[in-house]
């Protein structure tokens, strides 16, 4: 259970966020939006051009700041400015919604006594936003951070705010690792891995650092194999990298730009966002070897990628001019 301190906050049923969701896509052979009785924008131009293994399904036309899942994918939450908008992944129909003060990034979501609970990144702080009968929310006054991920003792964090920090609320320790801070990501136990001034560093509880002299702007951390995926944004190569450095495996993409970087979760598998010629694609790799397992063409490059724990739903921030919805897709 998490050690937050907590305060009462209102849940408001449908206020500011339904309007931005849609339905499936159903009728490829219509124009591209329709309205229906809902008021809700259905746009029916299809991201996914064709794909082995995944499955396009509703989408926010909305251009969202992060998406958390719960763990298997069914309900998310996205961030919309100032708006925290909680769905149903296959529907894309609104439960709830919460406001905040500030134009928010959603990070990270879990499961706390049956509801979803997210973290959101402000300017100022970063906060525990709750969806259930009684939301509740943590505020931290946290300023730079770049990206956050709850742990056994509370939220484990990077920041970008006179140089590169770990920070951690449970012992409100904070560790500089760097100048510049990339990517970031962390693991239940609250090791965090972040790009720092170039090359990932690993950065445990108790304050250690270990540099393990990878290139990288973007990282993210398998579990299930217990690597670091790591990519340079604009390279052509995903490495898998173990927490002493050493390679388990690569894996180099012809005439390809990479974009976005995920795990996905239980899967034990990257998703790795890529801008190509005829637009963009989707790939992911088996965490145990770097091989295919699913792909998808798309319209446009991923310019940010989000998956549920169990690595069954994904949502995509377009690259293009349909840049202000969000696809969400099923993993088969």
């Amino acid at each position: 259970m998490r050690s937050l301190p907590l305060a009462v906050l209102a849940v408001l049923p449908l206020a500011g966020c339904d309007w931005g969701f849609v339905s499936p896509f159903s009728d490829w052979g219509n124009d591209n939006s329709d309205w229906w009785d809902t008021g809700a924008y259905y746009n029916s131009d299809p991201y996914l051009r064709e794909a082995n293994g995944l499955t396009e399904g509703a989408s926010v036309t909305m251009q969202v700041n992060g998406v958390a899942f719960d763990a298997q994918g069914r309900t998310g939450v996205a961030g919309v400015g100032g708006m925290a908008c909680q769905f149903r992944s296959a529907t894309g129909v609104i439960d709830a919604d919460v406001s905040v003060d500030d134009n928010i990034v959603i990070e990270d979501g879990d499961e706390v006594g049956g509801d979803l609970t997210v973290i959101s990144l402000s300017s100022s702080d970063i906060q525990v936003l709750g969806f259930g009968d009684g939301s509740s929310v943590a505020t931290f006054p946290v300023r730079g951070a770049i990206g956050a991920r709850f742990e056994d003792d509370g939220i484990v964090y990077g920041t970008q705010s006179g140089g590169c920090h770990v920070g951690w609320t449970g012992s409100n320790r904070d560790v500089t690792v760097g100048v510049e801070c990339g990517g970031f990501d962390a693991a239940a136990n609250g090791t965090a891995y972040i790009a720092a001034d170039g090359t990932v560093k690993v950065v445990t509880p108790a304050g250690n650092v270990t540099d393990t002299g990878h290139a990288a702007q973007l990282v993210a951390w398998d579990a299930v194999h217990e690597v670091i995926y790591t990519a340079l944004l604009g390279g052509d190569e995903v490495a898998a990298v173990r927490a002493d450095g050493s390679i388990q495996w690569t894996v180099q993409f012809d005439d390809a730009e990479i974009t976005s970087l995920s795990d996905m979760g239980s899967r034990g598998a990257a998703l790795v966002g890529l801008s190509v010629e005829a637009g963009g694609r989707l790939v992911v790799l088996d965490g145990a070897d770097g091989s295919e397992s699913a792909s998808g063409e798309a319209t446009s490059a991923p310019a940010g990628t989000w998956v549920s724990d169990d690595g069954s739903t994904i949502a995509v921030r377009r690259g293009d001019d349909w840049s202000y919805t969000t696809p969400l897709i099923r993993v088969e």
